[in-house]
C-alpha cells in the first residue's frame, strides 16, 4: 500500500512538473461586455463556430478547448489533441468574433472560465482554456497550449486516478466533485443546445 502511495505522489510529481515547464498560453482575448454589439453574429443555435472540429462534443474521452483560430498555442492544442485523441476526441469552441466567434460561444466562455477558476477577472483570462474529458465526465482543467507528452501523461493520471485536477500558473490543484459535476452539466448543456 506504501509503495502505490509513494508511486501515485511521484507520478503527481511528475504531472505537475510537466504541466509547469510545458504551459504557454496566447493571453488575453477579446470578450463579450454588457453592450458590444460590434459584430453580426447570431445568438441562436448557431452551432457553425461552435465546435469546428467534431459533431459529438463533448467527447466521452478527449477535450474541448476553448480558443481562437488566431491564437497559435490554441492551433497547436488542438493538433496536439488530434494526435492523442483523434478527431472524435477533440472539441474546438471559437470565442473571438473576428474568427466568427458567436455571441452566445463568446458569454458562454466567460461563465464557463469563472466557473472553473473562480474569482478571476475578465481581464485576466487567456486561450486556450481545456476541459480534460474521460468517461464523459470533465476530470482535468488548465490554461495554455500543452504537447502530446503531456497531454498522454495527464490522460494516465486521470485514468488511473479518481481525483480530478485544475491547473493554474503550472500549478495542480485537486478539483472538488461538485465543481467537476458542474463544469460537465454546463459544457454539456452548451453543446446540446448548439447541436
Amino acid at each position: 500500500m506504501k509503495l502505490r502511495r509513494i508511486l501515485t505522489l511521484v507520478f503527481v510529481v511528475f504531472l505537475v512538473a510537466t504541466l509547469v515547464f510545458s504551459f504557454s498560453g496566447c493571453g488575453k482575448v477579446a470578450v463579450p461586455s454588457g453592450n458590444n454589439q460590434s459584430h453580426n453574429n447570431s445568438t441562436s443555435g448557431n452551432s457553425s463556430n461552435v465546435s469546428t472540429t467534431t459533431a459529438s462534443c463533448p467527447p466521452d474521452k478527449g477535450i474541448v478547448i476553448f480558443g481562437t483560430e488566431g491564437c497559435p498555442h490554441c492551433r497547436a492544442l488542438k493538433r496536439y489533441s488530434h494526435e492523442v485523441f483523434g478527431s472524435k476526441g477533440t472539441c474546438f469552441v471559437e470565442v473571438n468574433p473576428a474568427y466568427g466567434a458567436t455571441k452566445d460561444a463568446q458569454t458562454f466562455f466567460v461563465k464557463i472560465y469563472k466557473e472553473a477558476y473562480p474569482g478571476i477577472s475578465e481581464n485576466q483570462m487567456g486561450v486556450p482554456l481545456a476541459f480534460f474529458f474521460y468517461g464523459g465526465n470533465v476530470r482535468g482543467v488548465f490554461v495554455g497550449e500543452v504537447g502530446t507528452k503531456t497531454l498522454v501523461s495527464l490522460e494516465n493520471f486521470i485514468s488511473t486516478s479518481t481525483k480530478s485536477v485544475i491547473v493554474w500558473n503550472g500549478q495542480a490543484y485537486q478539483m472538488s466533485a461538485t465543481q467537476a459535476t458542474l463544469l460537465t452539466k454546463d459544457i454539456k448543456g452548451f453543446f446540446d443546445k448548439h447541436k
